[in-house]
């Protein structure tokens, strides 16, 4: 029971960061000016992140 509920969340772990990437990358493609934007504060706030842990 416990294989099965990690590799229900495993599988869809994977498969929500996969779709996330796609929607992302649509998001990019479509409004790239603005979704440059985006990503730079996605990535200024990821680096912080890291530089805290």
């Amino acid at each position: 029971m416990v294989k099965l509920v990690t590799t229900f969340l495993s599988t869809f772990l994977f498969y929500g960061k996969f779709t996330f990437n796609v929607a992302l990358q649509a998001f990019i493609i479509r409004g790239a000016r603005r979704a440059k934007l985006w990503t730079y504060v996605l990535l200024a706030h990821y680096w912080n992140e890291q530089q805290i842990m």
